[in-house]
């Protein structure tokens, strides 16, 4: 069984997140799945002891989740990118667009150098944007991309529009979908609240709440937004 310095938890986070990327409906699934066990290195045994836990940090951090993984060796992340690159390669998931959009959210989130490939440019109503909003934005544009099925995204000063939503499980809805994110007319679009404000005369987007973040939520985003849009 393969040797790295990542915990039990950490292990059965990418297991659980692997079979998730390889499908259950796919016919070699439980042979698959523990392949990823062996290659990443945890029993069946500690998986089950330790599914729990990584379901609450899911639960917790929700898509955000394989952040808590940006401190890791770089030798360990790349078992995991190993790990996850098998799962999406080998199931039933391979050419499903939202699921692949999931994987590489997941590996930008701890892996920086991870290029992404998105479309993201301001509207004219803003010129920039501080680093501060920046960390933030991160956070919103990837959720935006998630839910919305797309790489693009428009920054205006009092929003982010992501176009049109090519995502079946929003498609047809409409009115708020999650915090801050709407769907009007078949669009995806993300309304700022009280903690981000653009300057009227300077047109600089600057985060303006109670606890400012200090680190981006994802980090691939992060580094296509700022200092880009410094």
């Amino acid at each position: 069984m393969v040797q790295n310095n990542l915990t039990p938890t950490q292990k059965a986070l990418v297991v659980g997140f692997a079979g998730a990327l390889i499908g259950e409906e796919s016919y070699n699934f439980d042979s698959l799945l523990s392949n990823i066990m062996n290659e990443i290195g945890i029993s069946h045994t500690d998986f089950q002891k330790h599914i729990e836990d990584a379901n609450a940090i899911i639960n917790f951090y929700g898509i955000n989740a394989f952040s808590q993984l940006k401190n890791l060796s770089q030798s360990d992340k790349n078992a995991v990118e190993k790990a996850l690159a098998t799962a999406i390669q080998s199931g039933v998931n391979a050419n499903n667009p939202n699921v692949v959009m999931l994987y590489k959210n997941a590996i930008s989130q701890f892996s920086p150098n991870t290029p992404i490939k998105a479309n993201i440019r301001l509207d004219s109503s803003v010129k920039s944007i501080t680093r501060t909003a920046a960390y933030h934005l991160s956070s919103a544009i990837q959720n935006g991309m998630l839910i919305s099925g797309n790489y693009e995204a428009t920054i205006y000063k009092n929003r982010i529009e992501f176009g049109r939503c090519n995502n079946p499980s929003f498609q047809n809805k409409t009115g708020m979908v999650a915090p801050n994110f709407y769907i009007e007319y078949g669009n995806v679009i993300y309304y700022f609240g009280n903690n981000l404000k653009c300057g009227w005369l300077s047109k600089q987007l600057d985060y303006c709440g109670t606890f400012p973040p200090t680190s981006p939520d994802n980090e691939g985003i992060f580094n296509l937004i700022y200092p880009r849009f410094a």
